[in-house]
This record gives C-alpha cells, structure tokens and sequence, in this order.
C-alpha cells in the first residue's frame, strides 16, 4: 500500500486557500519597508527644530542619532571617524565679567581652539548597506579657561556638526529643508523610486535658496571687503588738461578771485532729457579770457571740416 502524500498548503481540493489569497510579496533584503519611507517623507516636527547663536535654524545632534535608532532600529547606522585636524590653538589673558559687562577678579589664560572634523555615516536595512555618506564641519570652543575643556569642547562640536551635515542626506527628518531658509515644510515630498502609480508623479516647489550659512559668510566677506577698501580721494590727482591749464587757471583765479574749474567740478547737474537720456554736463559760465581748451578740462575736439567731393 503506497503511503498518502500531503497536498501543498497551496492546494486543496477547493484550489486556492484564504491564506494564500492574502500573502503579500515579500520585501526585499535591504530595501526600506513602506513604513520607513512615509515616516523619511515627513517634514519635520516643529520641536525638534532651535536656533543656534548666529540666528540658524538647526537640529541637536542627539535628536538626529534618535530618530536613525527610531526608524532604522538598533544597529541599524554606523558613524566612522575619518579624519580629525587640529586648525587652531590659542590664548590670552582675561578678566571674567558680570552681569553689567564689568571685569572683576583676576585675570585668567583664555583658550580658543579649533578642529576640523570628517565622518562617514552608515545606514544599514536587515544588516545590508542601504548607503553611505560623508560629512565634514569645523567647531571652536573660545575664552575657555581650561586648556582640556576648550580641546573638548570644540572636538565634539566639530563631530556634531559633520554627523549633522552627512545625515541631511537622508532628508526631512533629518533637517534637509532647514537648508531652505530654515523652512519646515518637505523639500523631498516623495520619490519616483517608490510611486505607487506613475501618472500621479508631480512635485510642488518652492524657489531655491541658498545655504543660510554660506549666503551669511558671503555677506560677510562682502561687507568686510566693502568695509576695508578705501574711499576715494577727495583730491584726485591732476590729469594731464589739468597740468597743461594750471597756469591759465592759476592767472585767472589772482584776477577774479574764482577758480572756475572747481566750481565747475561741484556744480550739480541737470536732469537727463527723457526723450534722448542723454548724459548730464556741469552747468557753469566761464570768463571770456578762459581758453576754450581748458573750459570743460579737457582739449578741444578736432575741428569738422565739409568734405568738397
């Protein structure tokens, strides 16, 4: 007597069961479920957001390593040191101050010290490698009156910042739309990789703006260069009309007792004439003995002649 065989679950004599009809294709390893995605695509929380001491919106770097363990799950990212660089080590003698900015007490050494700092971070799914991104940022510690303290200070503010700067690549929920004027709202909105239907694929936004960081330290530049030029001599110095109508000048000033060529200089001009915006010209009336030449500063144009062919 052959032994009875047992139909697969799949197939019954009533063909397919219930619980066939209500299995789902399964995720692939690595990749994001549907629930991890919707929560990337949020904007971000309105708490989760400050401001730091020059006026920036920004995240704590606490917050950000919560949420990777909230939606990745433990384990579920790396942070790898790559590099770290000493930029600056300095000191100077300081007395504290209180609360009306008076100095009191003695005088203490002040350190400042500043470090540059690269990270990479890694995210992983089901213990593959989603991706991984690189994030570099400075950090300074200033006036600390502990040389260890302001080399911890300024190393740790450093590593925040980069883990900040390489996690933005994961989008809202870690503070890419703070890069737009410091705006909640999504910048991502979706993803074409996983629309559900194609025809529905549209994207609302907004103008793009620059980094608030690097718009402000190029505002910075600007304003110190602006700042650092010179401005222009009051006096500038004579022009070769000028050397050549000194003595001229010099004759009919001691006669009239008016310099002629300044006031012409200082005269304010007329208004431009709207039909042929021509350029506006000194207004000024010169004394018969002045040389033609010299009336405007400049020599006189080659005289015109008719041609007779």
């Amino acid at each position: 007597m052959a032994p009875a065989t047992e139909a697969p679950a799949s197939v019954t004599a009533e063909g397919p069961t219930s619980h066939t009809q209500n299995q789902v294709t399964p995720r692939r390893r690595g990749a994001l479920s549907d629930l991890q995605i919707n929560w990337l695509l949020r904007p971000v929380e309105p708490d989760r957001v400050g401001s730091d001491g020059k006026g920036f919106s920004h995240m704590e770097a606490w917050d950000i390593k919560r949420h990777m363990i909230r939606i990745f799950g433990f384990g579920g990212h790396d942070i790898d040191l790559l590099d770290v660089t000493l930029i600056s080590q300095s000191s100077k003698m300081l007395r504290k101050k209180n609360r009306d900015h008076k100095e009191y007490g003695e005088p203490y050494e002040a350190w400042t010290v500043i470090y540059r700092v690269s990270v990479k971070l890694t995210v992983k799914v089901g213990g593959i490698e989603l991706g991984h991104w690189t994030g570099v940022a400075t950090g300074d510690a200033t006036n600390q009156p502990s040389l260890a303290d302001a080399h911890d200070l300024a190393l740790k503010t450093a590593d925040s910042q980069a883990l900040k700067r390489a996690a933005t690549n994961l989008g809202d929920q870690f503070g890419l739309s703070l890069y737009n004027k410091g705006r909640l709202s999504a910048v991502v909105q979706s993803s074409l990789a996983y629309w559900k239907k194609p025809e529905a694929a549209q994207f609302k936004d907004e103008k793009v703006e620059a980094d608030p960081e690097v718009a402000a330290a190029q505002q910075q530049a600007v304003s110190t260069e602006a700042e650092a030029t010179p401005a222009a001599s009051a006096n500038p110095p004579p022009t070769t009309s000028d050397a050549a109508a000194a003595p001229v000048r010099a004759a009919t000033t001691a006669a009239t007792g008016r310099d002629y060529l300044h006031e012409a200089r200082e005269a304010p001009t007329e208004a431009r004439c709207a039909p042929c915006m021509t350029r506006p010209r000194k207004m000024v009336q010169f004394p018969p003995t002045w040389p033609r030449s010299h009336r405007s500063g400049r020599a006189s144009p080659p005289a015109r002649t008719r041609s007779t062919s």
